[in-house]
């Protein structure tokens, strides 16, 4: 699976990042509402993970969240970790957060 551009087609494109990298106190219904309308979500959260991003909401999951996934795929092969990671991505409901 290849990843392409998909930055231009983000939900957060011009949005502002503060609201994406938040610690425990903070209100993260922002930055879920604006995952759980983005089209390349998956793309996002593969990329977070194969970059070890260590801080902020990416994919729609909290740091803790993306660490226990590229824990589960650590020992794949990249495109089967890929895949895997999408999915998880399509079937992780965030339309609690959805805000239409």
């Amino acid at each position: 699976m290849k990843l392409g551009d998909w930055r231009p087609k983000a939900e957060c494109l011009g949005e502002d990042t503060d609201f994406f990298y938040i610690d425990d106190r903070s209100p993260r219904q922002p930055a879920m509402a604006v995952c759980a309308k983005c089209e390349v979500r998956g793309q996002c959260l593969i990329e977070s993970i194969e970059r070890n991003e260590r801080w902020g909401i990416w994919g729609g999951m909290l740091t803790a969240e993306r660490s226990r996934l590229r824990g589960a795929v650590s020992h794949l092969p990249r495109d089967d970790a890929r895949e895997i990671l999408f999915e998880v991505a399509k079937s992780t409901p965030l339309h609690k957060w959805r805000q239409e």
